[in-house]
């Protein structure tokens, strides 16, 4: 019998545009450190990509 398809919930909480401008910061910061990492270890990382939007 093959398991039973996963019931997934998703929550967007309704946030200020203060908490949404903050959250966006701390996105940004966390691909910058993301990318530099990459960098840093040879890892090559994609350039001149479309943005796309989530």
């Amino acid at each position: 019998m093959p398991a039973p398809e996963p019931i997934v919930r998703v929550i967007r909480p309704n946030l200020t545009p203060d908490e949404q401008a903050a959250r966006i910061e701390t996105v940004k910061r966390a691909v910058a450190e993301l990318y530099i990492a990459c960098v840093r270890n040879g890892i090559e990382w994609p350039a001149n990509q479309k943005e796309e939007k989530l």
